[in-house]
């Protein structure tokens, strides 16, 4: 028998001021918008796709918080690209298992 509820693994972030939040796997349209990362022919481009993703990802949080401008101004670009690649690194972790 297939056991379903063996499959939800939350991914977890803290953030700077110490709270943690909570996050589903992603959705196969989140996911194909990552791929399409590479894809983009400027890197302007590719900067405001990964910033809104990464803003989207932020405010999918399981415990309802809003990620505000003031909040995303947190973040420098390495940033952005650590939090996205932490989290995918967690999806392709789980697909694994």
């Amino acid at each position: 028998m297939l056991d379903l509820t063996k499959q939800v693994k939350n991914y977890e972030l803290i953030w700077f001021d110490g709270n943690k939040y909570s996050f589903r796997k992603p959705t196969q349209e989140f996911l194909m918008r990552v791929a399409d990362l590479e894809s983009l022919e400027s890197t302007e481009d590719q900067i405001n796709s990964l910033i809104n993703i990464v803003y989207e990802l932020l405010n999918s949080n399981l415990e309802g918080k809003e990620f505000t401008d003031e909040d995303m101004a947190m973040l420098d670009m390495s940033t952005f690209r650590l939090v996205l690649e932490d989290y995918m690194n967690s999806v392709y972790d789980s697909l694994g298992e």
